[in-house]
């Protein structure tokens, strides 16, 4: 069966397990399609990196963790570095830097 969109009329999408977003096409009045937003891949929590703990606003991750979601990690006590890790379109983490120990260098004589 064809649907009959007409001039105007909206389309909205629902998004496939593990994707998250509100697609929507509109018929312009050119008889194309104008088309707003995605579905975004879900990833899971942050994952564990050594050194370092995850620190975010609860807000900000309320509804999840989507594709482009970035998470800042801050280093342990003892140790210095900056940590990053993106939520992917493959719904997986890619982690960037890492904390290393912090050093005194030689002692003094």
């Amino acid at each position: 069966k064809e649907d009959n969109i007409s001039t105007g009329m909206t389309v909205r999408y629902q998004c496939d397990d593990m994707y998250n977003g509100t697609p929507c096409a509109t018929c312009g009045d050119d008889g194309m399609y104008i088309t707003e937003g995605r579905c975004k891949r879900e990833c899971g929590a942050p994952p564990a990196v050594p050194h370092a703990a995850p620190t975010f606003k609860n807000a900000h991750a309320l509804h999840g963790w989507y594709e482009g979601m970035r998470c800042p990690y801050v280093c342990d006590p003892g140790f210095d570095g900056f940590v990053t890790a993106v939520c992917g379109s493959d719904g997986n983490y890619t982690v960037a830097g890492r904390c290393a120990p912090v050093s005194c260098g030689a002692p003094p004589s």
